[in-house]
């Protein structure tokens, strides 16, 4: 094996793979500099590299055979000290390998090999998790690098030396009572020569037993929330917080004539459309004066009165017990002095916001409260 490339993968072993290039000229100066000593000892990098390890007398003369030594190797491998270092190192096996050696075949008459793939990953967690935020762990070839994939998020660290790997996730996964599947796929690959493992895909469930939280959104005027919206959001992490879905697809119209028709073609689904002109999407709690279904007290719909439009528990969200939540503004809209709402577990009241025409600048909390 070429000299240059045996000391390029030492230092590739030394590093876990954070060395990448000869950084100072060669790859033993790139070790030293890397150990946090950017200058040779006695002009000498490799006896810097020793110093670094406690080696202080070279053996037999040999700064090399003394490095050698201190891996254990007591005999030249394939005829020279550096290879002997490497294997050490633990960086290669003694074999000549295709898919890894550099040296020309003509020049070698050991027989080759080809190097195996690290063995795929196991899961040792699951398959079935209580939480939106599992913990995966599982086992694989020690220190290698694992990419692991659920539900579009990927997560990437490395297996420890006693060969186990562990992923705290940090996006939610949404489960359900009857428990929601996901496939969690993870690979791993061996920094020394860059081979992967196959990948394992795991079926896995999410299953949550969920509080439903009503909502009573209250316009003191009686046309609606004037395009502005809330949303709630949940601590998914400390200082993470990730806005959560409402139940259903609640439609409007933009006129009372439409209202009064109520015609398919002319509904305005606020997940999915504009209302008003305005989107709000999948998490914006919000109402206007033409929505459907809203509890009018008996009052024909506006612009009878005033008394009818108020959003009377019409809105829930299942959300997950033991977890932090607080509602924030998004878009402030027209007349937010009119505004309030309650928010309730049940008949127990957990936050409510006064009409008051403050605190309704985007981005703004207003509530919090703990389920």
């Amino acid at each position: 094996m070429n000299i240059t490339n045996t000391y390029r993968l030492y230092a590739e072993c030394v590093s876990g793979g954070a060395i990448t290039e000869p950084t100072g000229g060669t790859w033993i100066s790139a070790i030293c500099i890397w150990e946090g000593t950017p200058t040779p000892l006695n002009a000498s990098w490799l006896q810097r590299h020793c110093d670094n390890l406690g080696i202080t007398e070279p053996l037999n003369s040999s700064w090399l055979i003394a490095l050698a030594n201190y891996y254990g190797e007591t005999q030249p491998i394939n005829g020279t000290w550096a290879n002997a270092i490497l294997i050490g190192c633990g960086a290669v096996p003694t074999d000549l390998i295709w898919n890894l050696t550099t040296t020309e075949w003509q020049d070698e008459t050991t027989e080759w090999k080809t190097a195996a793939v690290p063995v795929t990953p196991t899961i040792t967690t699951g398959p079935d998790y209580t939480t939106t935020l599992p913990l995966f762990e599982g086992v694989a070839e020690a220190g290698n690098l694992f990419t692991l994939t659920v539900d579009g998020t990927t997560y990437n660290g490395a297996v420890d030396g006693a060969g186990n790997w562990s992923v705290q996730t940090t996006t939610d996964l949404s489960g359900s009572s009857g428990g929601t599947p996901y496939t969690v796929d993870i690979f791993t690959s061996r920094q020394i020569d860059g081979l992967t493992s196959a990948t394992l895909s795991a079926p896995i469930t999410i299953t949550v037993s969920f509080l439903v939280i009503t909502t009573e959104l209250v316009d003191a005027y009686g046309d609606g929330w004037n395009s502005g919206w809330i949303q709630v959001e949940k601590e998914t992490a400390p200082g993470v917080w990730t806005p959560q879905e409402y139940n259903g697809n609640p439609y409007a119209y933009n006129n009372q004539t439409e209202f009064n028709s109520d015609l398919p073609a002319d509904r305005k689904y606020y997940k999915t459309g504009s209302v008003q002109g305005v989107s709000s999407g999948i998490y914006g709690l919000r109402f206007e004066a033409f929505e459907y279904g809203i509890d009018t007290g008996g009052i024909t719909p506006f612009p009878t009165g005033q008394v009818w439009l108020n959003s009377l528990n019409l809105r829930t969200l299942n959300l997950e017990p033991g977890y932090n939540y607080r509602t924030t503004s998004v878009v402030a809209g027209n007349y937010p002095e009119e505004r309030s709402y309650t928010i309730r577990n049940g008949i127990t009241e957990v936050a409510s916001f006064p009409a008051n025409g403050t605190q309704w600048a985007p981005g703004t909390i207003q509530t919090t409260f703990t389920l």
